[in-house]
C-alpha cells in the first residue's frame, strides 16, 4: 500500500516502493538506498482538465508567500518527526535535471524536473511506514536519512523541453503575482499549450494514452543498483483509479496481514 498518497501521485508511490523493496530483496535489509530516480514517460496523453492546473497556480503563488512555510512549521512541531540529514558520504547518483533538459539513456528520452505533489507524498509515504507501523523493520529505518530523490518526466526531443521550460518559466512567474494568478486561472489552455483545458480529454483520447515510470534505486556501492517500472493506460482517469480500486480491495481482502492498526491507507 501507498501510505500518504493522493490519487494523482499513485503512478509515483508505488515504483519507488517496488523499487525499495526490490533493492533490499536483492541486496539485504541492512543495504541502504542512498538515491531513487523516477522518470515519467507518455504516449498519446492529449490533454487533462484545469483542475490540476489551477491547483498549481495556487500553490507556486503560496510557496512565493510565507504561508506554505507558516503551514509546514506548524505540522512539524505537531507532528515532532525531525528529518535526518543525508550524510556528506553518499553519492549523488540520480540524474538530475536543472534549467536544462538532461539526455536519460534507459529512456532515450530528455529529462526535465517534475515539479507536481509526486515528491512530497513519496516522502510522506515513507515517514508513515517509519512511524506509524509496529513491524520491526521499518521502525529500524526511523534512525536512516530519506534517499535522494530526483523525479523527472521525459520528452522525445531537446526542442520539446525547452518549449516546456519556456511555458514553464511564464506560469512561474505569472504565479508569484496576484493578478498574475488571476491571468493563469482565465487561461489554462493558453498558458498550458493546450495540456489543460475545460472539458478534459475525450473518450477517444483516453483509450490511445499510456504511460511508463521508470524507477531505480541505488545504494552505496557501484554495483548495488535495482530497477524496476510501472506502466499501464492513460495515467491520470483510466490506470490510477484502477490502482486506487485495486489497493481497496488489498485492504479490504487482506487488512489482517496490513501492519497498521489505523490512519488513512490508499
Amino acid at each position: 500500500t501507498a501510505g500518504a498518497c493522493p490519487s494523482a501521485c499513485v503512478p509515483s508511490n508505488l515504483p519507488a516502493n517496488l523499487a525499495r523493496r526490490a533493492f533490499h530483496a536483492r541486496h539485504g535489509p541492512d543495504a541502504v538506498v542512498t538515491n531513487l530516480e523516477i522518470v515519467h514517460t507518455f504516449a498519446g496523453v492529449a490533454c487533462a482538465n484545469p483542475t490540476t492546473f489551477h491547483a498549481a497556480v495556487k500553490g507556486f503563488h503560496s510557496g512565493n508567500t510565507v504561508e506554505i512555510t507558516a503551514s509546514l512549521q506548524v505540522a512539524k512541531e505537531k507532528v515532532g518527526i525531525e528529518r535526518i540529514p543525508v550524510p556528506k558520504e553518499w553519492p549523488k547518483l540520480a540524474a538530475c535535471p536543472h534549467i536544462k533538459p538532461l539526455y536519460h539513456p534507459d529512456t532515450r528520452t530528455y529529462l526535465l524536473k517534475f515539479v507536481g505533489a509526486d515528491a512530497a507524498c513519496i516522502f510522506a509515504s515513507d515517514r508513515y511506514l517509519r512511524h506509524r507501523c509496529d513491524v520491526q523493520r521499518y521502525a529500524d529505518y526511523r534512525k536512516r536519512p530519506h534517499p535522494y530523490l530526483s523525479l523527472c518526466f521525459g520528452v522525445p526531443s531537446k526542442a520539446a523541453a525547452y518549449k516546456f521550460l519556456m511555458y514553464g518559466g511564464v506560469f512561474s512567474a505569472l504565479a508569484s503575482y496576484k493578478w498574475g494568478c488571476d491571468l493563469l486561472h482565465g487561461n489554462p489552455a493558453m498558458f498550458s499549450n493546450g495540456v489543460f483545458r475545460e472539458g478534459g480529454p475525450t473518450e477517444e483520447e483516453l483509450a490511445v494514452g499510456s504511460f511508463k515510470t521508470y524507477c531505480t534505486a541505488y545504494g552505496m556501492q557501484e554495483e548495488e543498483v535495482v530497477k524496476v517500472t510501472c506502466e499501464g493506460p492513460e495515467p491520470g482517469y483510466v490506470a490510477t483509479p484502477r490502482m486506487i480500486v485495486a489497493f481497496a480491495m488489498t485492504v479490504l481482502h487482506h487488512r489482517d496481514q496490513i501492519p497498521f492498526e489505523g490512519g488513512v491507507m490508499v
